[in-house]
């Protein structure tokens, strides 16, 4: 199976929102411009050679990794994940025009991107998969929050890309389990389900969405370079929000606040949230999950 091409639905909002109520992604071919994506990618890059993550005298556009593996969460990630998120051009993809305009065509015009913007950097071989899971289990705030994947770059199958499960999104929101790989956590799921789709040869500019009910994964790394992503994460401002959606990713653990991020910006437009915020409590209870305006109708 091949991801059903959104594209011919882009300026009629109806359409989008049947199309995600039956599938529970939307995929689009080279929906944002791809030297608008390169730019992102020739920053992020920037970062990881400065801080040894690349191999010595390659081009760090190529994404070639140093023989050192870096793990999200290990001493030696922050310092090079703090330098992805710093760069202004990372978080003002999520509000690429053409970008933003298909999510406010979905969600509404009072759409707003969460400030947590989420970079993706997994290295060869390394087997760090990212295990089957609902985005439910980490935005908690409203189950209408939809997720954007954007591969920073051309991204072969080979690479491990974003698969999902459509009509995953319909059967509820899964038990999970402690598992090793980006997330930690694990969905019920049969990894021979024929609904699977992908990954694929994506490439840059191509954006995958969905709605965070619907189960994706992503493989390990079987390439030469690293996998290079990034996670945008968009609702209606009318909705509840869990607070550590607000701040950067890793805020806490190893990532400086925004104020320190955000330094030297020419704006910070890209991570302000208009106000006032409801926010929302941060556990799940699985028996009083909110209700989802867009799958309203959708085939259960």
């Amino acid at each position: 199976m091949s991801f059903h091409d959104a594209t011919p639905l882009r300026h009629d909002p109806e359409a989008l929102r049947a199309r995600l109520r039956e599938d529970g992604y939307l995929f689009f071919p080279g929906l944002i411009d791809p030297g608008r994506v390169q730019a992102v990618r020739a920053d992020v890059t920037a970062v990881l050679a400065k801080h040894g993550w690349l191999a010595e005298g390659t081009d760090p556009m190529d994404a070639r990794p140093a023989a050192k593996v870096r793990t999200f969460g290990e001493d030696d990630w922050w310092a090079g994940y703090s330098g992805i998120l710093s760069q202004e051009s990372f978080n003002r993809l999520a509000h690429e025009p053409a970008l933003f305009g298909v999510m406010r065509s979905i969600l509404g015009d009072d759409t707003m991107a969460q400030p947590m913007k989420i970079a993706r950097v997994t290295w060869p071989r390394s087997d760090y998969p990212t295990p089957p899971h609902q985005d439910f289990f980490f935005v908690r705030g409203t189950t209408d929050v939809l997720t954007s994947w954007v591969p920073l770059g051309d991204c072969p199958v080979e690479l491990g890309g974003l698969k999902v499960l459509p009509g995953s999104h319909v059967e509820g929101l899964r038990a999970v389990e402690a598992a090793a790989g980006a997330g930690g956590i694990t969905a019920q799921v049969d990894p021979g389900d024929p609904r699977w789709i992908g990954p694929i040869d994506y490439r840059a500019g191509d954006v995958l969405l969905f709605h965070s009910l619907t189960v994706h994964t992503a493989p390990s790394n079987e390439g030469d370079r690293l996998r290079l992503s990034a996670d945008f994460r968009f609702q209606s401002a009318a909705d509840p929000v869990v607070a550590g959606a607000l701040y950067p990713h890793g805020c806490g653990e190893g990532v400086p606040p925004w104020w320190a991020l955000s330094s030297g910006w020419e704006s910070t437009e890209w991570i302000d949230v208009p106000y006032p915020v409801r926010l929302a409590p941060s556990r799940i209870d699985p028996d009083a999950v909110p209700t989802s305006r867009l799958l309203e109708g959708a085939h259960l």
